[in-house]
């Protein structure tokens, strides 16, 4: 095992004959790329090989849900969703307590549908990874996603997310599309929609809001690429003259821990104010629009290449039907806001891939941008000023490390990667992908990140 590992650390390293320095080479060729700015921590890449292990299926001749893959597996392991191209089945509720593991839909272009998700409670030093999951908000009593009481790292990537709508005469109200509560530990997530629960049912509560696209307490957490809006107020009714509002965009509260995010190249709007209906001779208001993004006392935020905008008001049920409500406003800070003016970098790439493959990576910023690219075997999480660095540092494997190339006119560069083949016996690894710019003026951004699964060719 050793020995594998040691001829992996070598691939790593595009060693002089190898299959990947050849074509890294022929990349560098063609695009006229100057070096491949690749980090790869040596230290740490043993005993994160050896952790990652077994690859479950869930599918066709596997498990038929993901909880009892989650429930089979060991710290490390991979569980592989097979979606097929009419998107499958809702899976239950998945609940992951405590234990590192990557749930990923397979091929990247799909999504595994999720009732909804919990991961609480992972020790610190463990990593969980959701890649292409959409969870559909099934569970009135609970976010959608739930990220609670970790110390240690959870990263999405592709996924998506629509909080539960509040439950048919219930005292219940609609829930977050996604919640990070009490932990210590770290959030960050890519390339993700989260959309808060509707409130247009009737419930016994006469205010019945939209519920939060993204809700935070007392916790930290990074958001790349991604849309986040809040659901969609309740209507109005016989009893009730006005509609609800809609929800908040994103909240961000702290009591006992910090509470900071960042959010780059992002949209972040409030959700829509609730229907005005139509009961002549009786008639009510739209529902005010929700708030873009809120800040509780103590919380922390800080926007690059994000503006927050208020929610639109209600529609009306008919023309002339009532009045409408106001715009909501797109900030309510009771907190600490900072903006950074350094412009965002974004990357993409497939989020499984098999070893050896040659993947496309495609990074988009501004023209003139030199662009580099951050890769490790382990994700961290450390606030610079240049931004939230997610790929753990160590010694670099490969000694030029000079840009990737410059953006041109159009702010969009795709280039070929070579992925490593894996040590003899382990089923799956993960390789952590992260932008980084540097602008015209020399200022210097950290963009958003990636996570390749890569998958043994056994699979």
């Amino acid at each position: 095992m050793l020995a594998s590992m040691l001829r992996w650390m070598a691939l790593l390293t595009f060693a002089s004959g190898s299959a990947v320095a050849t074509a890294a080479r022929s990349v560098m060729l063609r695009s006229h790329i100057r070096g491949i700015a690749l980090v790869v921590p040596l230290s740490g890449l043993c005993s994160v090989s050896a952790a990652q292990g077994n690859v479950l299926v869930v599918g066709p001749n596997g498990f038929s849900q993901i909880q009892a893959a989650v429930q089979a597996a060991q710290d490390g392991d991979t569980i592989l969703v097979r979606v097929p191209p009419n998107g499958g089945p809702t899976y239950d509720a998945v609940d992951v307590a405590g234990k590192a593991l990557t749930i990923a839909a397979e091929p990247s272009t799909r999504q595994a549908k999720v009732s909804s998700v919990s991961v609480h409670d992972l020790p610190a030093g463990k990593t969980v990874v959701l890649s292409g999951v959409n969870a559909l908000g099934g569970s009135p009593a609970a976010p959608s996603i739930w990220l609670r009481s970790n110390a240690g790292s959870v990263r999405l990537v592709s996924c998506n997310s629509r909080g539960a709508p509040a439950p048919f005469f219930s005292v219940l109200l609609a829930t977050p599309a996604m919640t990070i509560s009490s932990s210590s530990g770290s959030a960050a997530f890519a390339s993700c929609g989260l959309v808060g629960g509707l409130g247009d049912r009737p419930t016994t509560d006469p205010r019945n809001p939209g519920a939060r696209g993204l809700e935070m307490q007392d916790s930290i957490a990074a958001a790349f690429d991604s849309s986040i809006m809040g659901g969609q107020g309740d209507s109005c009714s016989f009893a009730i003259g006005v509609a609800s509002l809609g929800g908040d965009g994103v909240f961000v509260g702290h009591s006992a821990l910090p509470g900071r995010l960042l959010l780059s190249n992002s949209s972040v709007q409030g959700g829509p104010g609730g229907e005005a209906g139509c009961f002549p001779p009786l008639y009510c208001v739209s529902g005010n629009g929700g708030t873009g993004l809120r800040l509780g006392s103590g919380a922390a935020v800080t926007l690059q290449t994000t503006t927050p905008v208020g929610g639109p008001p209600g529609p009306q049920e008919a023309p002339g039907c009532g009045s409408t409500g106001a715009v909501g406003p797109a900030v309510a800070n009771q907190g600490s806001l900072q903006v950074r003016p350094t412009p965002a970098i974004a990357l993409r790439s497939p989020t499984v891939a098999g070893e050896g493959q040659t993947i496309p990576l495609t990074f988009t910023g501004t023209p003139g941008d030199q662009v580099f690219l951050l890769a490790g075997a382990q994700t961290m999480f450390r606030e610079l000023a240049a931004g939230v660095l997610l790929v753990q540092p160590g010694p670099t494997a490969f000694p030029q490390r000079g840009p990737l190339g410059i953006l041109g006119t159009s702010g969009t560069l795709t280039l070929a990667y070579p992925l490593p083949r894996l040590p003899a016996g382990i089923g799956a690894a993960n390789l952590w992908l992260q932008a980084f710019a540097t602008h015209a003026d020399g200022k210097r951004t950290m963009g958003s990140f990636s996570v390749v699964t890569m998958l043994d060719s056994g699979f």
